[in-house]
């Protein structure tokens, strides 16, 4: 949409969907939307695991980033890695702080595949994180925090993973 707003530029791209609300801030212009997607967008932590692979369903994974599950030893973590000796560590929760497009499609991604525990009111490219969660600027502010703090887990696209 920043770009839209330059009086005298003609071209803008972003990767979040335009909104009937974002169509109707421009009346005076005609507006030719193509979405595509160029990249994808993974989950990425700092949990010492050796050279083993951490296993999360998406409904643990939920349970994680909202903070119902707050340590990796927990028992639905440990069901799931049977092979994986994790040691009690607190689980950090990053998350980016300014509308992003990896946010809007982890919180969807979320909410199509365990609804139950995303719900629909966690799902935009911003939503309300539990104030316990600590916000990252940026995909390379991200790789930041979950590099800095054993025990991290957030989402990064793929060209900062």
């Amino acid at each position: 949409i920043g770009n839209l707003t330059v009086p005298d530029n003609d071209f803008g791209s972003g990767d979040i969907a335009f909104s009937a609300d974002d169509f109707a801030r421009f009346p005076e212009r005609s507006i030719l939307h193509l979405p595509f997607v160029l990249g994808a967008i993974s989950f990425f932590h700092s949990v010492p695991t050796g050279e083993a692979q951490l296993n999360l369903t998406p409904c643990v994974l939920a349970k994680i980033l909202k903070r119902e599950i707050t340590d990796w030893s927990d028992s639905e973590i440990a069901e799931l890695n049977p092979d994986l000796r994790l040691n009690s560590l607190p689980i950090t929760v990053a998350h980016r702080v300014l509308g992003s497009s990896s946010t809007a499609s982890i919180t969807e991604y979320l909410n199509n595949a365990c609804p139950s525990v995303w719900t629909d009111d966690l799902v935009g490219k911003t939503i309300d994180w539990p104030t316990d969660t600590r916000g990252c600027e940026g995909s390379g502010g991200m790789t930041d925090c979950i590099r800095e703090t054993p025990g991290t887990i957030g989402y990064i696209d793929s060209g900062h993973g």
